[in-house]
């Protein structure tokens, strides 16, 4: 059988949501994730009407939908959970990396990589004397 659908928030078109089928209540690894237009496919031959989908995002409520109402459903929209969200850490994906430029010191050209390695560096040594000092 195959289940398909077009997943929704309140901000639009949901891309990566997790869409996994249950089975006796428990995950399996019969799953696929939503493209950037929100579409998700999932075509297997232990799938049935009455068998239950977890579709989870980040963000996002968990729903739990039998595959019969995900066929039957012009689109799923999700609800925002702001109860569990803690953070988000933002990543630049996809963009060129902006060709670092050399630091000057006086006559010399001190390469940026090196001088963000010497500060992790101390700063790691700092974070360690204070735990240090703080037992």
């Amino acid at each position: 059988m195959k289940v398909s659908g077009v997943l929704k928030d309140q901000y639009g078109l949901v891309d990566g949501a997790t869409i996994i089928l249950l089975m006796n209540g428990k995950r399996t690894n019969v799953a696929t994730i939503s493209n950037p237009e929100g579409y998700f496919e999932l075509e297997h031959r232990d799938i049935r009407n009455n068998d239950n989908f977890e579709i989870r995002f980040l963000g996002n409520k968990t729903l739990i939908k039998k595959a019969s109402e995900i066929n039957s459903a012009d689109e799923i929209m999700m609800q925002e959970d702001t109860e569990t969200l803690d953070e988000v850490v933002i990543t630049n994906v996809g963009e060129k990396p902006v060709e670092s430029q050399p630091i000057l010191v006086g006559e010399s050209k001190i390469s940026p990589i090196l001088v963000f390695s010497v500060l992790g560096v101390v700063t790691l040594a700092t974070i360690i004397l204070i735990i240090r000092k703080s037992r």
